[in-house]
């Protein structure tokens, strides 16, 4: 109830703050029980100072109200009432504790029967504690507070200045500081449960802006996934189709092409076709690495062939750029679990970029070496290498940069961040150390909890994929 009451005043913070201060002055009926037990117990003491009727008549008046009150609490929690309706409740309740600190004040005019100054003590401290417990009870609302303090108190303090001598006069200068200081105490604890629903309000419209963005990330990324899902198919089914009939065609299964310069443009085709499909396998991945649904299969492998499959699947592309790649992996060095094929794809997309960036002639080096952090694979180039701004954008999605415009840089901008996401699955770690003109070198770390003995690694020779490999692997 109290969060509907939440919901439905947020739009008005005043309102809300109403609402809640009088939900808690009726959250409990069990204190109206002291206005019917503590008037009993006086009614007792002072049974035979003061006329009978008068005492059970002033008993009775101080339950009938009770009963009232009691009955007001389960009125309100019957009624569910909004903030609309928060004043008006809190009003009613108000007025009941006005009449239960006027029947309380009434007690005071007991000093005027008896002249027992025990007996006068005795309604000092009865009333001092009954004011004491509606600070509690009260604090919420404030208003009810001074209603019920105010003749309570201020009664007592009358009656003992009429009453007049110095002692009576010394208690009602007692009284009223007293009760002045109940009222301040009573205004300071009001003031913090309202800050306090405030901050409640606050945390609650926080919260419920916070779902609300989340469910719309949430779907947002849901169509994206689902989106680029389908166009996947949509786009896969006919780059199937050009690939295998421009294979066809490459290697004239079907007849000869007839004209020479046909099989250059059905080269073209088929390595843009293969060019686009890559693409497509590489925006998929960093989709579904986003979605935190990227699939990976691991495994025990051995990190020298899986170099080694890397660097012999790029050596047509390096070759064709003149450039030299080399592999330096120690025997026996340690196997790794994880996702072979994965591993293999992050070694690809770094050869790629090397390549890319690695003018003719130059040089790329792949090597391993045990660190204190586990085992690190390194990729070294000499190419045109990058400022430190351009390593910090290097693995945002789609970013893509050329120190030289004259020279065209094919690729997505998704390998490196892919990569990253890839090692960061593996525990490990992916980072860039490059100056402008100076190359660069990739740094791969796999953790110490991702290595293997050679001994008890499984062979990775056997379950090595040395075969055709999907071209998606591959940043072209």
């Amino acid at each position: 109830m109290a969060g509907e009451r939440l919901d439905e005043a947020a739009v008005d913070p005043k309102s809300h703050v109403a609402a809640e201060q009088t939900r808690l002055l009726y959250r409990s009926w069990y204190g109206q029980f002291a206005n019917l037990i503590n008037p009993a117990i006086l009614v007792v003491i002072l049974y035979d100072a003061l006329p009978h009727f008068l005492l059970f008549g002033w008993w009775l008046a101080l339950a009938a109200v009770t009963a009232w009150r009691i009955a007001l609490v389960f009125g309100y929690r019957r009624a569910s009432a909004g903030p609309g309706d928060a004043p008006n409740w809190a009003k009613r309740y108000a007025f009941g504790a006005g009449l239960s600190g006027a029947l309380w004040g009434l007690s005071s005019g007991a000093v005027f029967y008896t002249s027992a100054a025990l007996l006068h003590g005795v309604i000092a401290f009865v009333l001092a504690g009954m004011t004491a417990g509606a600070v509690a009870i009260s604090s919420a609302y404030f208003p009810a507070f001074v209603a019920f303090a105010v003749p309570a108190v201020g009664m007592l303090v009358v009656a003992f200045l009429v009453h007049g001598g110095m002692i009576h006069i010394g208690l009602a200068a007692m009284s009223a500081v007293y009760l002045l200081i109940l009222l301040a105490v009573a205004r300071s604890w009001n003031r913090t449960i309202a800050r306090s629903i405030e901050l409640q309000l606050s945390n609650a419209d926080l919260i419920r802006r916070l779902e609300i963005e989340r469910d719309r990330a949430q779907a947002a990324n849901r169509a994206k996934t689902d989106f680029l899902a389908n166009m996947s198919h949509e786009l896969r089914t006919p780059l199937n189709a050009i690939l295998g009939f421009s294979e066809f065609m490459r290697r004239e299964m079907l007849g000869p092409l007839g004209v020479p310069a046909y099989r250059d443009y059905v080269d073209d085709i088929h390595n843009s076709g293969s060019h686009l499909h890559a693409l497509i396998n590489d925006i998929l991945d960093v989709a579904k690495a986003e979605a935190g649904v990227l699939q990976f299969d691991e495994g025990e492998f051995d990190i020298e062939e899986v170099v080694e499959s890397a660097v012999r699947m790029m050596r047509t592309a390096s070759e064709h750029a003149g450039i030299e790649v080399s592999a330096t992996i120690p025997p026996n060095t340690v196997a790794i679990l994880g996702d072979r094929r994965r591993v293999r794809q992050v070694l690809l997309n770094l050869l790629s970029n090397a390549i890319k960036f690695t003018e003719p002639g130059g040089r790329i080096a792949v090597r391993s070496a045990p660190v204190e952090a586990g085992l690190e694979v390194t990729v070294e180039d000499s190419g045109i290498g990058m400022s430190p701004e351009q390593i910090e954008r290097a693995f945002e999605p789609f970013s893509q940069f050329s120190v030289d415009p004259t020279r065209t840089r094919e690729g997505t901008g998704l390998g490196l961040g892919l990569s990253r996401r890839i090692m960061d699955q593996h525990g490990g770690s992916l980072d860039l150390e490059s100056r402008p003109g100076k190359g660069t070198t990739a740094r791969l770390v796999f953790p110490t909890n991702r290595l293997l003995p050679p001994e008890d690694s499984l062979d990775a020779a056997i379950e090595a994929d040395t075969g055709e490999v999907d071209s998606s692997e591959t940043d072209q």
